[in-house]
């Protein structure tokens, strides 16, 4: 590449900013956004009131958007994403990206979602009934605004149930207590949901098991 090439010998000069931008461009247009997205970085902090500043720390950002893989894989990328395009409107809050930035950024958050709450919904699929509660407590918290939270609730609420109803005798009347608070929080947040019919069924039976392991 021939700006490669000529970064080392324009740096300083009058030309060394125009040289690396272009050198970050050209990997950019041939699709090494990995490593187009590091020399746009390290552009910006190179030339930060530079004339090509404002396009090269959007253009970082946009580098890892771009490289942001599948909800199933690692996401460092598409966290380096979001940490890219908060830094860039953060700099630069009156850019006229600002509205395309907030629609790319939900769109990596949705990513983000998607991975924490399959991966805690995979526990419950397993059988892991206690660590399914766990994981997707931990996903509500984690995302208190993710679409999937309905669904979390109620897979909370069959997964204490579920825990209870396998228990020993002793260990149900607590279990069932916890299954019944579960089915209780899924109601009052969604007391029109798609799975109320089902965890009205949980409620009352968890009900039913408290009245009897009473005594």
């Amino acid at each position: 590449d021939v700006y490669e090439q000529l970064v080392p010998y324009t740096r300083g000069t009058d030309k060394g900013e125009m040289v690396s931008f272009r050198y970050a461009m050209c990997n950019y247009r041939t699709g090494d956004y990995l490593y187009a997205g590091y020399l746009f970085k390290k552009f910006y902090d190179t030339y930060p009131s530079g004339k090509y500043a404002e396009e090269a720390l959007y253009l970082s950002a946009y580098c890892y958007y771009l490289d942001s893989p599948r909800w199933s894989l690692d996401q460092e990328q598409t966290n380096n994403a979001i940490n890219q395009f908060q830094l860039f409107l953060s700099r630069f809050p009156d850019s006229d990206k600002g509205d395309s930035i907030n629609t790319l950024v939900d769109e990596l958050y949705a990513k983000l979602q998607e991975k924490e709450f399959k991966g805690a919904k995979l526990y419950y699929d397993m059988e892991y009934y206690k660590a399914a509660d766990i994981a997707l407590n931990n996903a509500l918290k984690k995302y208190p605004d993710s679409p999937y939270n309905e669904e979390t609730l109620y897979l909370i609420a069959k997964s204490n149930y579920k825990y209870a109803q396998g228990s020993i005798r002793k260990k149900q009347n607590e279990r069932y207590k916890k299954a019944l608070s579960s089915c209780l929080m899924y109601k009052a947040n969604y007391p029109e949901g798609q799975y109320l019919a089902d965890v009205e069924k949980l409620l009352e039976i968890a009900q039913k098991n408290i009245e009897k392991t009473s005594k």
